[in-house]
Parts: C-alpha cells; sequence; structure tokens
C-alpha cells in the first residue's frame, strides 16, 4: 500500500515588476503535463544550490525576459503553499521583491524555454 506521494521542497525568488506605466508583468506559461490549461505566473523560478531567493530572481529575470536589473527592491510578500505540476508535488516558498521602472519596459522572448 502506498501513501501520498512526497512533496519536493522548493525555494524560489519572483519579481513584482510594474514599469511607468503602473502595468505589472505576468508570464503566461502552458505545458500539457498539467491540468489548467496554462497558468500566468510573475517572473521568477527556484533556487540553485547556494543562491539566496533575491539571487534566484534576478537570475530568472534576465532568463526569462532578458531584462538585467542591477538589484531589486525589497521583498514585499512570502508565500508557502503546495501545487502540483503534472504528477510532481511542490512545496513552494516563494519570496516576491519589488522591481518598479522609470519607464516602459520591452519583453524579450528571445530568452524564454518551450514553456515559457
Amino acid at each position: 500500500m502506498s501513501g501520498p506521494p512526497l512533496a519536493e521542497s522548493r525555494v524560489e525568488g519572483r519579481v513584482l515588476l510594474i514599469d511607468a506605466q503602473e502595468r505589472l508583468l505576468l508570464l503566461r506559461v502552458e505545458d500539457p503535463a498539467i491540468d489548467q490549461p496554462s497558468l500566468w505566473i510573475t517572473p521568477g523560478g527556484g533556487c540553485e544550490q547556494g543562491e539566496s531567493p533575491r539571487e534566484a530572481a534576478l537570475r530568472e529575470l534576465y532568463e526569462e525576459i532578458g531584462y538585467r536589473a542591477c538589484e531589486l527592491g525589497p521583498c514585499v510578500w512570502r508565500r508557502k503553499f503546495r501545487w502540483r505540476w503534472g504528477k510532481r508535488l511542490i512545496d513552494s516558498d516563494s519570496h516576491y521583491f519589488l522591481l518598479r521602472l522609470n519607464s516602459v519596459i520591452e519583453v524579450s522572448h528571445a530568452h524564454a524555454s518551450r514553456l515559457e
């Protein structure tokens, strides 16, 4: 007899990017492995070995939209939650950092993976 699946632990750094027109950037993610047709998420992702949530947020911001920020504002929200990605069960500890821009940002899709 098997019990419920074990959840993976994941610490994340995410960015609440607000541009000069007060628009919040969200990315649409589609994957046939998940039940939802798509998800809307903020830029960000899991921490790599030895990386802080702030460092992960900066790295992911560049990887996902091609924007290199020198620094981020404060961590304005921390959310712990459990969710499912396909057959994987994930316990996320997400740290959300504020980034306000004085300009309008044009998103580059050159860095996006097939799931982004």
